[in-house]
């Protein structure tokens, strides 16, 4: 439960680097000022990212993926084959 905290209060932020992160073009702002990607998991590990949490609860798959310093959080809801993903950027207190 704490990871999915996490996940949900990170996804309110932008990564600084945009070296290790996929270009902004696969990225666009919706209304609520999310930053998410067209892109699924399979795409973010052929980038050079890894799976760092996966986590079900009922019908959402989450998954927290790591390069370097950098975080992408995607999700998918039910056994649809979209899923949204986030530019996750941690902040330590």
């Amino acid at each position: 439960m704490r990871s999915i905290n996490i996940l949900v209060i990170s996804l309110f932020f932008i990564s600084n680097s945009i070296s290790a992160t996929p270009s902004f073009e696969d990225f666009k702002i919706n209304t609520k000022n999310k930053i998410h990607s067209n892109r699924n998991v399979s795409y973010f590990i052929n980038q050079g990212y890894s799976i760092v949490l996966q986590e079900t609860r009922g019908t959402t798959t989450v998954y927290v993926l790591k390069k370097r310093e950098d975080y992408v959080g995607c999700r998918s809801i039910g056994l649809s084959k979209d899923q949204t993903c986030y530019i996750i950027e941690l902040i330590r207190n």
